[in-house]
């Protein structure tokens, strides 16, 4: 924020010195013990401990970099979606023309 940028403190836990690999080994760890926590079943709508670690990752990087990141990892998911349906499908393909083989049919006319 603004305000701790005027006064020289830093807006996210990375700014202050966190190193991320010890931050994502215990980031999960982090959403449990929140989770387990007596307060937070006083909020008006109980979190899952997925909510609680995506808290725990936007104080970390900030929104911003968090929402870039997250956009990023969306995206490999989908095309490796799309690289195993060309595989399967290649598959059952090979799977269809053997089959027509053994049975002394052609799939090519």
């Amino acid at each position: 924020s603004q305000l701790a940028k005027e006064f020289g403190m830093p807006a996210t836990i990375r700014e202050a010195g966190v190193e991320e690999g010890r931050f994502i080994a215990i980031v999960k760890d982090m959403a449990y013990e929140a989770f387990a926590d007596q307060t937070t079943t006083t909020n008006p709508r109980l979190p899952l401990v997925e909510e609680l670690e995506i808290l725990y990752k936007q104080a970390y990087y900030g929104y911003d970099e968090w929402q870039k990141q997250k956009e990023s990892v969306v995206a490999a998911p989908e095309q490796a979606s799309d690289q195993m349906d060309i595989a399967i499908h290649s598959l059952v393909d090979k799977q269809i023309e053997s089959q027509f083989a053994v049975n002394g049919n052609s799939t090519t006319n």
